[in-house]
């Protein structure tokens, strides 16, 4: 039974150059909230599913979840994705794999698909990759099917990565927040993955990827990625 984490506790996002903001687990997708829609991509009985969400957001929205998923609200303030997989770390079973799935990065294919694919591979950690030139992204560079380099907002390769990790268990993610934590291992002062997954590869960790079509990943950082992943889902359904 999988751990699926959806990290959803940061609440606002940039909307354009005057600094107005939006509501980004509150975009509406097909009648749902951003949050409710990330949501019905787990809920498929076989996974052990967990909740991060802004401290201060409205519990009764997620209500009907409860009995499904675990909800832990955090501070939206805290520095990157291994500083809240770090007040985590408790609600993660130990003895199975993990997938870990920023709210505002999707595909549309069933997570099934590429876990097959990672447990197949026998990786210790894996990457949900798609074609990208656009910098805000992290990159990678592979030889012979696995991960050599991971650069956090910088360009090296066209395979730029999602967000979306696989982690082989609870020993690895900590591992990677340890050494993040003990080298203070920022990037603009925040915990980013990238840079302990490189750790994880100089230690001889193997890493792999699974390449989706750029079609089939939705971004909803901004409201312009937002509008723009609303109407190709639309399509698609």
């Amino acid at each position: 039974m999988t751990n699926k984490i959806i990290l959803a506790n940061g609440k606002f996002v940039k909307q354009n150059l005057e600094s107005e903001y939006f509501s980004k687990l509150d975009f509406d997708i097909e009648g749902k909230t951003l949050i409710e829609y990330a949501i019905s991509t787990i809920l498929d009985g076989q996974s052990s599913n967990i909740l991060a969400i802004p401290e201060d957001y409205e519990l009764a929205n997620l209500k009907r979840y409860s009995e499904f998923i675990k909800i832990c609200k955090l501070s939206p303030h805290l520095l990157g994705a291994l500083a809240t997989l770090a007040m985590l770390v408790d609600d993660i079973s130990s003895d199975t794999d993990i997938l870990i799935l920023p709210v505002d990065s999707m595909t549309s294919l069933d997570h099934e698909v590429f876990l097959k694919h990672f447990k197949a591979k026998d990786c210790d950690a894996g990457l949900v990759t798609f074609t990208s030139e656009n910098p805000n992204f992290s990159y990678v560079r592979s030889l012979a099917g696995e991960v050599i380099e991971i650069a956090e907002k910088r360009v090296i390769s066209s395979e730029a990565t999602t967000g979306i990790l696989y982690l082989r268990n609870l020993d690895l993610l900590l591992e990677l927040i340890n050494w993040s934590f003990v080298n203070a291992a920022t990037t603009n002062g925040l915990y980013y993955v990238a840079p302990a997954l490189n750790y994880l590869i100089s230690s001889g960790k193997r890493i792999s990827t699974f390449h989706i079509e750029s079609e089939r990943y939705y971004r909803f950082s901004t409201l312009a990625e937002a509008t723009d992943s609303k109407r190709r889902l639309s399509l698609e359904n």
